[in-house]
């Protein structure tokens, strides 16, 4: 049975690292925002915009599982199955202040 697998703000690294052969019969789904740019300040990415579009993605295609492999899409990933009622990292507990 294939699952398929939603990657939140893809980057190169995601690419490649899916590409290796593995025994997971899945179907990945790269979730892009061509505003948004890893490695430089995007003044122009909409997060809020971005995590609407993930809900409906994650709906309108029937996505079992939520993977991210940076920062950012770890906030992104938790509000999503948050919303979703998905079982994640909580935002809460990922990224919990220092202070």
């Amino acid at each position: 049975m294939s699952i398929d697998i939603l990657v939140i703000l893809p980057v190169e690294r995601d690419r490649e690292a899916l590409e290796i052969k593995h025994d997971l019969d899945a179907k990945f789904h790269y979730l892009v925002d061509e505003e948004f740019k890893y490695d430089a300040i995007c003044t122009g990415f909409d997060v809020s915009a971005y995590v609407e579009r993930a809900i409906a993605y994650v709906r309108e295609h029937n996505i079992d599982g939520v993977i991210y492999s940076h920062d950012m899409a770890s906030l992104i990933a938790a509000i999503v199955c948050e919303r979703i009622d998905r079982k994640s990292t909580r935002l809460n507990s990922s990224h919990i202040p220092l202070s």
